[in-house]
């Protein structure tokens, strides 16, 4: 049975290109995909099992999204992606309760992190 991911990323490019990748996947099945922290609140499958945020979002951040997720859904697993630099704003993300920071264009160091979050699925 395929993990369920959820997206979130403002760049409609990246968040359909991301999604097409990760459906090459047989143990990964997108859930959802959408460009704002607003629409992630509103449409967030109760059968997610991890959410990729993007930090850079229109309107509330997606630190402030993530917190949000965290808050609401103890058990929700978020990762980031994300082009900011990595350093700063993986510590940002570790903060706000994030599972781990992955830069884009890193796409190794994505599905590593994807499945170590999953339980090496």
């Amino acid at each position: 049975m395929p993990h369920h991911i959820f997206i979130v990323e403002d760049h409609e490019w990246a968040r359909d290109m991301l999604a097409r990748l990760l459906d090459l996947e047989p143990d990964l099945l997108v859930c959802g995909a959408v460009g704002s922290a607003e629409a992630a609140l509103k449409l967030l499958p109760a059968g997610a099992d991890l959410v990729i945020v993007d930090l850079g979002l229109p309107g509330t951040s997606g630190l402030q999204l993530i917190e949000m997720i965290r808050a609401r859904w103890p058990a929700l697993p978020c990762i980031v992606l994300s082009a900011q630099p990595a350093v700063e704003s993986a510590v940002a993300a570790r903060d706000a309760g994030a599972a781990g920071y992955v830069e884009k264009g890193d796409t190794a160091a994505l599905f590593a992190l994807l499945y170590e979050t999953l339980g090496g699925a």
